[in-house]
């Protein structure tokens, strides 16, 4: 194959997930632009959102949500690893937590972004093709897109969640105890 004829294609995955709901927000795009508009255009009262410290999302909260919204973000400093913890593929101990007013009247306690950490645990592990150093890739995006969209098909009205004692799509009022609902595929 001739260096021309190769492609390769960095694809981010952008997941929102909110205190009060199990249902969490999905887009792959490169952009964060892209996914804060989508999350903007879904929302109709004012939120307060939080994100890491990532510089691309406050121009995008700014574009998209206007002066409509609540904006944090939270800023985590790790420690420096022994030669030992450096041979394993998880980051140091946190040594410092700062959370920041970034836009409007967000309230400093609830920013965080720990809902958002655990579903994207969740994916990594119930997709393993999204682990680090695993063989089960996507060589096409179709394919990734589609084995993201099974996890979540079943994570919402498959699996039920221990804290609300059903599936997320019938604690959101999508589907019933008896498991009627429908799905569409783009």
């Amino acid at each position: 194959m001739n260096a021309s004829a190769l492609q390769i294609t960095a694809v981010a995955k952008w997941i929102a997930s909110g205190v009060g709901s199990v249902l969490p927000s999905l887009l792959f795009d490169n952009m964060a632009d892209a996914f804060i508009e989508d999350l903007a255009s879904r929302l109709s009262n004012r939120v307060q959102l939080s994100t890491d410290a990532l510089r691309a999302y406050t121009d995008a909260v700014e574009r998209a949500f206007g002066a409509e919204v609540d904006y944090g973000s939270i800023v985590k400093t790790f420690g420096q690893a022994e030669v030992e913890e450096q041979r394993r593929y998880s980051p140091s101990k946190i040594t410092g937590v700062r959370r920041m007013p970034v836009q409007g009247q967000p309230h400093i306690d609830l920013i965080s972004t720990s809902h958002v950490k655990k579903q994207n645990h969740t994916l990594r592990m119930h997709c393993r093709r999204l682990t680090r150093l695993t063989n089960a890739f996507s060589k096409k995006l179709e394919n990734f897109k589609a084995a993201v969209a099974l996890h979540y098909a079943y994570y919402n009205f498959v699996k039920s969640n221990i804290a609300i004692r059903c599936t997320p799509a019938m604690a959101a009022g999508v589907t019933t105890p008896s498991g009627q609902f429908a799905i569409s595929w783009k």
